[in-house]
């Protein structure tokens, strides 16, 4: 999970409580080199990415995150409900993009989804 809004992480406790799923929560550093390195090492089924978190790095980081992890999952969180900022993201598979804010049983539907896919 790479957010820095203190809402998103409070939704990502809450279903952490009863969800199986094991949840690294980086928001510390925000630095793309350290993030990069972090996701490339830990190699996640799902990237909760937070535009909000990295206004104008998004679409770069993306990019090189997917070139490297091709079967990654990324929910895509923004408040920036712009059509211009959709046209940039897609192409780069991101498997849910959620417009703040945010429902708890929306993210939470979205993330077992995902991870059933994933081991289906």
């Amino acid at each position: 999970i790479l957010s820095s809004d203190q809402t998103v992480l409070d939704i990502i406790k809450i279903i952490k409580v009863n969800s199986p799923f094991d949840f690294t929560i980086k928001f510390e550093n925000l630095d793309e080199l350290d993030v990069l390195t972090n996701i490339y090492s830990s190699k996640p089924n799902i990237l909760i990415f937070d535009d909000d978190s990295f206004k104008g790095r998004s679409k770069k980081m993306i990019s090189n995150i997917v070139k490297t992890l091709k079967k990654l999952s990324i929910i895509f969180l923004t408040s920036d409900a712009s059509v211009e900022l959709g046209k940039e993201i897609s192409p780069f598979g991101i498997s849910y993009y959620g417009i703040k804010p945010i429902e708890t049983k929306e993210l939470e539907d979205t993330i077992n989804s995902l991870n059933n896919s994933f081991y289906s």
